[in-house]
């Protein structure tokens, strides 16, 4: 658990003991992990090859204060056909700038579902981050899952 994201507080990470940060990834963390390996694993138990996909918000600013430009960013290690392909097919589907590992780029260390539940595993993976200011007008949700939707159905379909 950290206690900022880009520079910026996360007051309920503040001033935790060992046990009370245990206490939190037990009550939170743990059970999504375990969600997350237990699904992959029924799905390989089927004979099937899954892929995890890892949806996050990003802040319309940085930390210094300059406008993100993307309104969406895929973030890989630039290896993968999968995420390549995911960000080919977005840019192909939507206005908007679509970030290549901007302003930052997959971090084992860092990053903790796609490098733990699924690279480490051999598990296919895209992760993407939506800019917050997306999701805030109701009005605009069905344009922003369209834009995903389709261009998860061309990377499915293509891979």
């Amino acid at each position: 658990m950290t206690n900022t994201s880009d520079s910026v507080q996360i007051n309920g990470n503040q001033n935790l003991t060992l046990p009370e940060r245990e206490r939190r990834y037990q009550e939170i963390a743990r059970p999504y992990y375990d969600q997350i390996n237990t699904w992959i694993a029924r799905k390989r138990t089927a004979g099937k090859s899954p892929a995890l996909v890892s949806v996050h918000t990003m802040a319309d600013r940085l930390s210094d204060g300059k406008i993100r430009n993307e309104g969406y960013a895929v973030l890989w290690d630039g290896q993968d056909k999968l995420s390549r392909s995911f960000m080919t097919a977005l840019r192909e589907n939507t206005d908007f700038l679509v970030g290549d590992n901007t302003p930052y780029a997959l971090e084992l260390g860092i990053d903790y579902t796609v490098p733990e539940c699924a690279l480490r595993h051999g598990i296919a993976a895209i992760m993407f981050e939506v800019r917050q200011d997306l999701t805030q007008d109701p009005d605009n949700f069905p344009r922003r899952i369209e834009e995903l939707a389709i261009a998860l159905e061309g990377t499915v379909r293509g891979n």
